[in-house]
């Protein structure tokens, strides 16, 4: 997991390009988003791609492929 959040941090200015974009950015005001998330360029540091990252894939593949993030020592894997 380690590697695929290198991976985001490095293009995050692609992953801020799409957060400032008219089509997320529209989604603020939809009362069916809860906890939509306001950002600054500051805040999308290595940490938050890295929970983002593993949230997401909690919550994306619980039921479909069963794959768990399983801690080794003190590092996490797929």
């Amino acid at each position: 997991m380690q590697y695929l959040a290198k991976r985001l941090y490095i293009k995050r200015d692609r992953f801020w390009e799409i957060y400032t974009s008219d089509e997320i950015q529209s989604k603020k005001t939809d009362k069916s988003i809860m906890n939509f998330p306001i950002l600054s360029s500051d805040d999308i540091d290595y940490e938050y791609i890295y929970s983002y990252l593993k949230e997401w894939i909690a919550k994306k593949y619980r039921d479909n492929l069963e794959i768990k993030i399983e801690k080794i020592d003190d590092n996490e894997y797929l």
